[in-house]
């Protein structure tokens, strides 16, 4: 292929679009989407956007996780992960859930309780990946951090609305981030922020049941009573 020669007028189609971008992605570690290989469709335009991209660590290999635990996407989370690899990744591919604590909070506790939360919920620990432009997920060992944050009243709504605009990239981490804004010793925010391709709306209300759960448990130094463990995703 010559520098000026287009992508489509060579016969180029999507799936020929997606193999592409998930090589160069794979071997440059350019944060390229599918969408730009049609936006600048010749080896030369190309060149010209890898060089404004966003670096993302070379995969030769997919992500270590645990033996058999590698497993195709559902059609659901297939056209979620399509959708994130052709647009990029934006504010809508995200959800936001807030819980406001008061009185006095225990760190420790509150650590432990994400831990366990995670441990109980496999989406939250997957990370999702292409080989040849064929998406699979794989399970993770993986803590997800719990960024602390002091902010002060008249500040707290700005700093909510800048983290509601943050995205999640799939390529290199698991699908969900996690802040503590504290405004002062009996005022907390715990802010989640999750990719679209492991909750919705409705399992953001189990995500914040189970966090309470847990919590409470953790605070006196008990592990959380579930009533079962939730069947594997995959």
């Amino acid at each position: 292929m010559e520098p000026r020669e287009s992508f489509a007028a060579l016969g180029g189609d999507l799936p020929a679009a997606v193999r592409l971008t998930e090589r160069i992605r794979t071997r440059l570690g350019a944060d390229l989407r599918v969408r730009d290989v049609f936006d600048a469709p010749t080896p030369a335009a190309l060149a010209a956007v890898l060089g404004r991209t966003r670096n993302a660590p070379p995969q030769d290999d997919p992500p270590p996780g645990f033996p058999g635990d590698r497993a195709p996407l559902t059609f659901a989370q297939h056209g979620v992960w399509f959708q994130d690899r052709f647009e990029g990744p934006g504010s809508d591919s995200s959800l936001s859930l807030v819980l406001r604590l008061t009185g006095p909070l225990d760190r420790d506790a509150l650590r432990a309780a994400v831990d366990d939360v995670i441990d109980r919920h496999e989406p939250l620990r997957t990370v999702y990946f292409a080989i040849d432009g064929v998406p699979e997920q794989r399970l993770v060992e993986a803590r997800v951090a719990v960024r602390y944050e002091q902010v002060t009243r008249d500040a707290l709504d700005a700093r909510l609305a800048e983290l509601a605009a943050h995205t999640v990239h799939l390529d290199d981490e698991v699908p969900l981030h996690i802040w503590l804004l504290s405004a002062g010793p009996q005022e907390h925010l715990l802010f989640c922020r999750a990719h679209r391709i492991a909750v919705d709306e409705e399992s953001l209300g189990i995500l914040a049941r189970d966090l309470g759960v847990a919590y409470s448990a953790r605070r006196v130094d008990d592990i959380p009573d579930w009533p079962g463990r939730p069947p594997s995703y995959t």
